[in-house]
């Protein structure tokens, strides 16, 4: 099941700064929160809103790699675990 998947989408997340709202950068959901640096580049502010991105697509520069990267965790994560199950949540695929 896991290498049959027809993905269509990768769901993403953005990083903005909470006072000047410059964006600071955007990563698949199931890559998790990470780390976007101390502060904004732009004000020094410390605070960061996380929301919602466009999601990653197969015109997308990164697709690839992306759609690697899923295939590899599907195959090391067991079925039924808690880390499957996140990364499933991020994915949008065709249910042929």
């Amino acid at each position: 099941m896991s290498t049959d998947l027809k993905i269509r989408a990768i769901r993403s997340q953005v990083w903005i700064c909470a006072a000047c709202h410059m964006w600071l950068g955007r990563m698949p959901v199931y890559a998790g929160e990470g780390d976007k640096g101390d502060c904004c580049e732009r004000c020094g502010n410390t605070s960061m809103i996380i929301r919602d991105g466009r999601p990653f697509g197969p015109r997308s520069s990164q697709w690839e790699w992306l759609i690697e990267e899923v295939r590899e965790f599907l195959e090391l994560f067991e079925e039924g675990s808690y880390e499957r199950k996140d990364l499933m949540r991020s994915l949008v695929v065709d249910d042929d």
